[in-house]
């Protein structure tokens, strides 16, 4: 729709700002769209009525997907012997075209329990934070030490925007 400014004697040397926000919905648009805004000057003075203003062009990220950097793998080494695990931490990150899309973190197939997300694995529980991406693996040492051979496990984490989603593995060896 049109916006108006109007310039007087008073604030004709002000900037005034317009700002342009694209209409949310749930179609993935992608990124790199061009959009456009033309300007019309009307003015009581003959000088500037009528005044050229160059179209403005740029670029819109409609619903562009979060891009998740991938985890790197949790590893564990197990001896012979009864050993014991530590838990292991860490944080996903992850990064969205549009600065103002706020991103949730998760897991697939996960358990929402309102501000974490969990995951019983064969070898451990993941649990992450949706609104950071901090995320904790506490080890199932008597599923790791029973394990014949070296075994590993993934999981599978996302990143939503809640238009869009992008999915990683974390890998526990």
């Amino acid at each position: 729709s049109a916006a108006v400014l109007t310039f007087t004697s008073t604030n004709y040397a002000t900037a005034q700002t317009v700002t342009v926000i694209a209409t949310a919905d749930t179609t993935a648009g992608g990124a790199g769209q061009t959009a456009g805004l033309s300007f019309q000057v009307i003015s009581l003075d003959t000088t500037y009525d009528g005044f050229i203003v160059q179209p403005l062009a740029f670029t819109v990220d409609d619903n562009a997907t979060p891009a998740l950097t991938a985890p790197a793998a949790v590893s564990y080494t197990d001896t012979s012997a009864t050993d014991t695990f530590s838990d292991a931490t860490g944080t996903l990150a992850a990064t969205d075209a549009n600065p103002l899309d706020a991103i949730t973190f998760g897991i697939s197939g996960g358990t929402d329990a309102g501000s974490t997300v969990s995951k019983v694995g064969t070898y451990g529980t993941l649990t992450v934070t949706e609104a950071t991406g901090a995320y904790s693996f506490v080890p199932n040492a008597t599923a790791i030490n029973a394990a014949s051979s070296s075994a590993s496990y993934s999981f599978t984490v996302t990143a939503s925007d809640g238009a869009a989603t992008d999915s990683e593995s974390l890998t526990i060896n």
